[in-house]
């Protein structure tokens, strides 16, 4: 699949920044990934696609020492994550505005010891990021990132599903790295043998449910922009009285993905 245009991306993170920092699920979805990563002491680790900063927040509480660099295309979230993170009084992060497929550009190859991206590859090149994020690591170093499983979540399974009953095929972003098979098979192909790829689940809460309908139809501007008011209204009632009975049956529940991979040392080192 395409990654999606970085200024349509940058225009819809910022209409996302102000309430972005609410989202229970991806604060802990983050946080989780953080604790499989197990940041080192004394190292300096990238969190690519920070967004409002979250995992650079759970990494620098990891230890005081560890030196954190956020990079995102968006300054709307990167903005929030800097007022969060000096609320926070955590003085060992730093955020800069970059796209996170050019790690390299930025910082230089090899001079980090680990990458961490939650949930963002979906919105980048899967190979150019792997690729560029390897090169940026130094041997030893360690990349991890999160993904969706296949089909999920269900919450936009539904949204899919629905538009495709008003002639809207919109594809599952997150097929691509949608298993632990793809997500080693595409680290392999940049050179980062997987070292884990844990599947597990992630439950949303009442407050990310309520925002879903909002943040589907920013995230799919361009492809709702040929429905009139009159069918966006319909879809938008029929989406949110769909998501009402999946929250009721308890079935919005996600199946997800964390990725661990190490750069390879060289032989006899």
């Amino acid at each position: 699949m395409q990654a999606p245009d970085p200024t349509a991306l940058t225009a819809a993170f910022a209409g996302r920044a102000a309430t972005y920092s609410r989202s229970d699920w991806h604060r802990r979805y983050a946080e989780r990934l953080v604790q499989l990563a197990a940041p080192r002491p004394g190292t300096r680790v990238v969190d690519a696609c920070t967004g409002t900063g979250m995992a650079a927040r759970a990494i620098a509480r990891v230890d005081p020492s560890i030196e954190v660099v956020g990079v995102d295309l968006s300054p709307d979230m990167l903005e929030h994550a800097r007022r969060e993170t000096a609320q926070a009084g955590l003085a060992g992060v730093r955020y800069v505005r970059g796209d996170a497929v050019a790690l390299t550009a930025l910082l230089g190859r090899a001079s980090v010891d680990a990458v961490v991206c939650s949930a963002g590859l979906l919105y980048l090149p899967i190979d150019a990021a792997l690729a560029d994020w390897a090169a940026a690591l130094r041997a030893g170093g360690r990349l991890s990132f999160s993904a969706m499983a296949a089909g999920n979540p269900p919450s936009a399974r539904l949204f899919r599903d629905l538009c495709a009953r008003e002639g809207l095929r919109l594809p599952d972003a997150a097929r691509s790295l949608g298993s632990a098979a793809r997500c080693r098979a595409r680290l392999a192909r940049a050179g980062l043998p997987a070292v884990a790829v844990h599947r597990e689940r992630i439950d949303f809460a009442p407050d990310d449910l309520a925002e879903a309908w909002a943040v589907h139809e920013r995230m799919h501007a361009p492809a709702l922009a040929p429905l009139g008011d009159r069918a966006r209204g319909r879809l938008r009632r029929r989406y949110e009285a769909a998501l009402e009975d999946l929250e009721r049956a308890g079935a919005t529940g996600a199946s997800v993905l964390y990725a661990v991979a190490e750069k390879p040392r060289p032989a006899g080192r």
